[in-house]
């Protein structure tokens, strides 16, 4: 499925998401959670804030390329 989020900023971004995910109402900020543990984090007012996801403990170079490999498939609409 293909998402279509907004920033607080006005930019628009397309997240493709597969599985089954759950939605969790945060204290901080809302989120969903796929089933490999990564998440998509929301503001309470809807706006979408980026991803983070459950990495391995790794040496630093490899978690540099697993973080560029993700971000590389980021897709920003106009």
């Amino acid at each position: 499925m293909i998402l279509r989020v907004q920033h607080k900023d006005g930019t628009i971004e397309l997240l493709n998401l597969s599985g089954e995910w759950i939605v969790v109402d945060g204290t901080h900020m809302n989120r969903i959670r796929g089933p490999q543990g990564f998440e998509h984090f929301f503001t309470f007012e809807g706006y979408y804030d980026g991803w983070g996801g459950a990495i391995q403990p790794t040496d630093p170079s490899t978690a540099d390329a697993i973080i560029e490999a993700i971000e590389s498939k980021r897709q920003f609409v106009e």
